[in-house]
């Protein structure tokens, strides 16, 4: 992708990127937005899990939380993949196919661990 060196009102000189609707953006506001998205999506499907560890209960941190596929098998991505931007609908069909789990509990019952 074509990038150039642009003055971001949020972030100073930084590094712009070519869209594909021949508009620019910055990539660290790129960047961020991904991040919010995704802290969006998280908050959204633990809410629909039942907002706490389905064998502790804790529900304190949304980052100590995570999902456990029950069948290994069936699992089609991590949902906490680093890069993966998939629609809601998308993680929701994968966040059904598991149970949610604090970091503890999760290394507890997670095979190899």
């Amino acid at each position: 992708a074509e990038r150039t060196q642009r003055i971001c009102a949020q972030h100073g000189l930084t590094t712009y990127v070519l869209r594909p609707d021949d508009g620019w953006r910055c990539l660290k506001c790129r960047s961020e937005a991904v991040t919010r998205r995704r802290r969006r999506m998280k908050e959204t499907l633990v809410a629909e899990a039942g907002g706490s560890c389905e064998l502790c209960g804790y529900s304190r941190c949304l980052g100590a939380l995570e999902f456990h596929h029950v069948e290994r098998a069936s699992k089609r991505y991590a949902l906490a993949g680093r890069g993966i931007t998939r629609s809601l609908a998308e993680a929701r069909d994968e966040a059904r196919k598991c149970v949610l789990l604090c970091g503890n509990c999760h290394a507890e019952v997670r095979p190899g661990s």
